[in-house]
């Protein structure tokens, strides 16, 4: 191989490189992300089932009513 070969192949793995660590770098952010969503779901699931529980507990709600919503799809 040249010695212009050689430069512009050195140049080449440079370039894929630098790409590489930008897509590390917006796959990390994606995953932070993703961990704040999940954390967020959780706790609107925690909050529903309290909010659920009360009224069942109140008579607010039939509990004939909750099965038939949990078990539709």
């Amino acid at each position: 191989m040249s010695h212009d070969e050689v430069t512009l192949l050195g140049e080449k793995i440079d370039g894929l490189a630098t790409r590489v660590g930008a897509l590390e770098k917006a796959v990390t952010a994606l995953m932070a992300r993703t961990q704040q969503h999940e954390k967020v779901l959780r706790w609107l699931k925690t909050a529903g089932l309290v909010l659920l529980g009360v009224a069942v507990g109140s008579g607010l709600v039939q509990l004939n009513d909750v099965v038939a919503l949990v078990g539709t799809p």
